[in-house]
């Protein structure tokens, strides 16, 4: 999907009593996610409950902790001390360290910071069960209270808006859209339908930001886009399947938990890029670094320089005018479509653009009308954003608003220039990493006469170009999208939709309960 799902907001007042039980209700559905902050009601202090589960934790880690010395003899030839870990002190000599709180000191003398905790005398009781007591933490500042009763306030995917009303048919609840909740679009989190294979630019996209409720996904752009940039700067037919089989090892291995999520995440990126350098490879006609072991399909770039410099260019106003076509589309969905007409990079900045490129393609065609035509309207959008930097600061003195209206639509201007011709190191690292392989070649060469070291540096050489080049194209794609593209149409503050489960995962996520 390129657009977020559309969400409902689902409010339910339930009595104090019956909170954690109707929390675990919604917990279970895993399609409920508490709204950012409360807005309605107060909120209430669960100190007290928090207190209680440390407490009934503490109890269980000493029980825990007594049952591994119940099979030792009456008279050891060791002796064994339960203590409690805090902030301000260290483990003891000889003590070993069993969670987070607690640790077992083994030794014949004890040592003088030896201080043995006393286990508690009896469990605390609670009603509620930890996982409930730990909704109820996890969602203290979104849920509101008033008097005996409680309000559960959240988000649910609009399509389960009829399961949701089966389900609490016989509650006091209200399933309002989105739209016209009276709670602020930039507080609606985003639910993004993504096919798997997405994955990996999808986690990418998440270090730029959260895409916006009313946004346009950008992860099927990034995924064409990126793909495409790096296959052309790291063209070479058995480099680029040396990452893609790379990828396919770290996607398909089983990895220790702690680290899974990235590894799964860089193989469903290296996959598909290093296909896309291994086709540019053959259209260009490298292999291993070798430009005389495959013919190419269409031209070797150090052949036709000024033709991959311009394909690079055109590449980029491609680019840039999708952009700000998109940044225009989200204005619209979200409502801001006036305030982005007058933006940079708004629809004055596109139709700009539009003109300086027209204006560029007349004086190289010599076409005379398209020159006059677009000269005058890209002479037209530099006073119409002239003006705008001149009224927004009309409370400053004549003088400063003059220089900085000078400034601004100096700034206006040049920022097109230069994003376009940041394309340019696309061809640029296209003819690094030829001049690279050339390099490697003319040393293999050189050491003919020893096959065996002359293949081994073909070898070494060829892996390390495969990981040090492939890394920094790897940055300089990602530049080129976060500074040249996304800044063009991503807010990126948005909300993920994180629905409430009960899962140990989850929980982390949101409340620490030894704080």
């Amino acid at each position: 999907m390129l657009f977020p799902e559309d969400m409902t907001r689902l409010t339910w007042i339930v009595s104090k009593e019956r909170l954690a039980t109707c929390l675990q209700q919604l917990a279970e559905t895993e399609a409920f996610q508490p709204i950012d902050r409360h807005s309605l009601g107060e909120l209430e202090d669960l100190q007290p409950l928090k207190l209680l589960l440390q407490a009934e934790q503490r109890y269980l880690r000493f029980r825990a902790a007594g049952q591994l010395l119940e099979g030792l003899p009456e008279k050891p030839l060791l002796n064994y001390e339960i203590g409690t870990l805090s902030s301000s002190t260290s483990l003891p000599q000889g003590a070993v360290q069993i969670d987070a709180e607690l640790f077992l000191w083994v030794g014949c003398n004890p040592p003088a910071d030896l201080k043995p905790s006393s286990p508690p005398l009896e469990r605390p009781s609670l009603a509620l069960t930890e996982h409930q007591c730990r909704l109820l933490l996890a969602t203290a500042d979104q849920i509101g209270h008033v008097e005996d009763w409680a309000i559960i306030d959240g988000w649910i995917p609009r399509k389960k808006t009829e399961r949701f009303s089966e389900l609490l048919q016989h509650e006091c609840i209200s399933l309002t859209p989105a739209e016209d909740s009276g709670v602020s679009l930039t507080r609606v989190p985003s639910l993004f339908r993504r096919h798997k294979a997405l994955e990996g630019f999808a986690a990418l996209m998440g270090l730029y930001g959260i895409t916006g409720y009313r946004e346009l996904d950008p992860t099927p752009l990034l995924t064409i886009s990126f793909t495409l940039m790096f296959g052309m700067m790291f063209a070479d037919l058995g480099q680029g399947l040396l990452l893609s089989l790379l990828g396919f090892w770290l996607y398909s291995q089983r990895w220790p938990r702690s680290n899974s999520t990235l590894r799964h995440y860089a193989g469903l990126l290296l996959m598909p890029i290093g296909l896309s350098a291994a086709i540019f490879g053959i259209l260009f006609g490298s292999m291993f670094a070798r430009e005389d072991w495959i013919p190419a399909l269409i031209y070797h770039p150090m052949d036709e320089v000024y033709l991959s410099l311009a394909i690079s260019v055109i590449f980029g106003i491609g680019v840039l005018c999708i952009s700000m076509f998109i940044g225009l589309l989200n204005a619209w969905l979200s409502g801001h479509l006036k305030e982005r007409l007058w933006d940079n990079f708004g629809l004055i900045g596109l139709l700009f653009y539009l003109a300086l490129i027209g204006l560029t393609l007349g004086y190289w065609a010599q076409w005379t009308g398209l020159k006059y035509l677009c000269l005058t309207l890209a002479s037209a959008g530099l006073i119409i954003m002239a003006l705008r930097n001149f009224a927004l600061m009309e409370q400053e003195p004549i003088g400063l608003r003059l220089f900085a209206t000078l400034v601004e639509t100096y700034d206006f201007a040049v920022k097109f220039v230069v994003h376009t011709l940041s394309f340019v190191r696309l061809a640029a690292f296209t003819f690094a990493h030829i001049a690279l392989s050339m390099a490697l070649v003319i040393i293999v060469e050189l050491l003919s006469g020893h096959a065996w070291l002359a293949w081994s540096i073909f070898v070494i050489g060829n892996i390390l170009i495969t990981v040090i080049e492939g890394f920094l194209v790897c940055i300089q794609v990602i530049r080129l999208h976060f500074y040249e593209l996304f800044t063009k149409f991503i807010s990126g503050g948005g909300i993920p939709f994180v629905p409430l489960r009960l899962s140990v995962e989850h929980f982390d996520d949101y409340v620490d309960i030894g704080q």
